[in-house]
């Protein structure tokens, strides 16, 4: 569904959008008989959808060998084009995808530890969950951690 609204030269389309997986995408309008619009700004001519995070299942507990669950949008439907790494860059650990769709993704913790000199006790672990073909390839350093 769409919406336009004409104020003298000015025609002003409003749609929505589909869901899809966090990418930015060209946009592109076409006027029957017109021809091809101009935008009035440079930021209108593209779209971004942004992988989002909202909740994670279990977030807590031993991790390692356990399959866990993240809640959001924009995630691939293709589970293997996730890179998930848990823990800082010295001392990481990765999370296999098993399952995706657009709001999930399920994943298989790969390690026992992240560190596994450390004893028993609590500790707050960083997540970053990128698309490879997207985030990844761009910046694999970003992804992998400057100690590759």
């Amino acid at each position: 569904p769409h919406s336009m609204t004409k104020s003298g030269d000015v025609l002003s389309v409003t749609c929505v959008v589909p869901k899809f997986e966090a990418s930015t995408v060209d946009v592109v309008v076409k006027v029957t008989n017109l021809g091809y619009a101009n935008f009035s700004s440079e930021e209108l001519n593209s779209y971004t959808q942004v992988l989002e995070v909202d909740s994670m299942t279990p977030n807590q507990g031993s991790f390692g060998g356990r399959k866990v669950t993240f809640f959001g949008a924009g995630f691939s439907n293709t589970p293997k084009k996730h890179f998930v790494r848990v823990g800082s860059e010295s001392r990481f650990m990765t999370c296999d995808p098993i399952f995706s769709n657009y709001s999930q993704l399920d994943c298989i913790i790969t390690r026992q530890s992240i560190d596994p000199n450390a004893g028993s006790g609590t500790s707050v672990q960083s997540v970053d969950i990128s698309l490879w073909d997207r985030e990844v390839a761009k910046d694999p350093l970003l992804a992998f951690g400057s100690q590759m």
